[in-house]
């Protein structure tokens, strides 16, 4: 007797209901479904894949996929920008498809449980879902759940939860699902992702890794060997990869970083991108960061956010910005590019504040123009997020998250220029002017 294969339709969710005209972003890889596509494999399920994001598609598009694919279940990643983006494609669906849903619901479960015009059976995962997701899709009803409502379960994964992944060197990423993968970017280099490590051990209060809001989720790193075998796979796979992007939330944290990144790159023929914060590299000596450079690194992606010490003392952040100009002038002087991502217009922000984040952006851009290593900006309105401490300290709720469409005329990069309202001091002219000029930095 032969029996039907059970079909899980994974989706990489967009951000919008409609397409963007004239769409040409890069996207990156979702790394996350990618483990757990690699998971409902090995339970031998018929696994398909659509990255709506990178495909630029709607929701109409979306459906229509969907109608074609006829799957039993879908595993949908939702966020706090695109949580209305989800709940309309769950809602026009065929209601015999079950939903899983989980990335960014850290705080937004709640408002995914109350959904009751909503009448699909809907599993919300708040955490990691190597373990959970295919448990589900063989055994739904003997799960452990934390809240249910007729249709809907909340199963939420933390330290303590018989659910949780401890060892992140057991489980690999399908990067076979991937078209957007080796990725020629700026540096006219092919490049491939990994990630080494899950947590942040900063509290900075516009993110949602911020350790003060996920104190019981453990900061777990991968073995050396298991990420060196990943990037043997991808070569194997991919022989053309000249450099690696590392999408941890921080890579770089203090001196044994340092260390592992040279065993993990040793006899590769790569070199390597990745996040480093401010007193992760402020520590290091000379030797140690010409220690960094032959092991590959290319450059470091740093979050100055702001020129403003008011401004950094409110975040969390390093507020001696002779600090921060050191920093990262040491990087460049050996070779070492930088990217500094800022952030303009968080709550009480005065103009004067922003004036200083240009001012500290351009300080480092003439600096890098006398040195060997490049510096490059990236540069975002301030945008609240679910789960985040300025969320919670705005009291905020049902946001409607759109695309900042001036915005994205002046500088590009749709993906980047969602906003639901300013909440600085500054004027909204004004707060797009200074963006853009720090955004210019790059053509100079």
């Amino acid at each position: 007797m032969k029996f039907k294969v059970m079909k899980v339709l994974v989706i990489n969710s967009p951000l919008f209901i409609n397409s963007i005209e004239n769409y040409s972003d890069d996207s990156l890889p979702p790394l996350g479904l990618g483990y757990i596509v690699n998971e409902l494999k090995k339970i031998k399920l018929d696994v398909i894949f659509l990255d709506a994001f990178n495909k630029n598609l709607c929701v109409t598009q979306i459906l229509e996929h969907i109608l074609i694919i006829n799957p039993q279940y879908i595993i949908l990643n939702v966020f706090s920008v695109n949580l209305l983006v989800v709940k309309e494609i769950i809602k026009q669906s065929p209601e015999n498809i079950q939903f899983i849903l989980g990335g960014g619901t850290q705080d937004i479960y709640k408002d995914i449980f109350n959904w009751d015009d909503i009448y699909h059976k809907i599993d919300i995962i708040v955490g990691e879902g190597e373990i959970i997701v295919p448990l589900i899709i063989q055994s739904s009803d003997s799960i452990i759940h934390n809240f249910y409502k007729v249709n809907k379960r909340v199963i939420i994964i933390n330290n303590n939860s018989e659910y949780f992944p401890k060892d992140l060197s057991k489980y690999e990423v399908d990067h076979s699902i991937f078209e957007n993968e080796p990725l020629f970017h700026h540096h006219g280099l092919w490049e491939a992702y990994i990630t080494t490590n899950r947590g942040c051990i900063y509290s900075c209060a516009f993110c949602g890794s911020a350790r003060s809001m996920n104190s019981h989720i453990l900061v777990r790193e991968r073995n050396i060997p298991s990420i060196r075998n990943e990037l043997n796979t991808l070569l194997f796979n991919h022989p053309n990869i000249q450099t690696i992007r590392i999408l941890d939330d921080l890579f770089l944290k203090d001196r044994l970083s340092v260390i592992k990144a040279s065993q993990i790159f040793e006899g590769f023929n790569l070199s390597w991108r990745a996040m480093a914060h401010i007193l992760s590299v402020s520590n290091l000596n000379s030797e140690e960061i010409i220690d960094l450079k032959k092991s590959g690194c290319r450059e470091l992606f740093i979050g100055i956010e702001s020129g403003s010490q008011d401004i950094l003392k409110m975040i969390h952040k390093v507020t001696n910005i002779g600090l921060i100009r050191k920093t990262i002038c040491r990087l460049m002087d050996i070779g070492i590019n930088v990217k500094g991502f800022f952030i303009v217009g968080f709550p009480n922000e005065s103009y004067n504040d922003a004036v200083k984040t240009l001012e500290l952006a351009i300080f480092l851009k003439k600096y890098s123009q006398n040195v060997y290593g490049n510096f490059r900006t990236s540069v975002f309105q301030f945008r609240p997020y679910a789960g985040t401490e300025l969320y919670n300290k705005l009291m905020l709720e049902n946001i409607n998250y759109k695309i900042n469409l001036d915005l994205s005329a002046t500088i590009g990069r749709h993906q980047f220029n969602t906003s639901s309202d300013n909440y600085s001091f500054i004027d909204t002219l004004d707060l797009q002017q200074i963006i853009k000029e720090i955004n210019d930095l790059n053509q100079c």
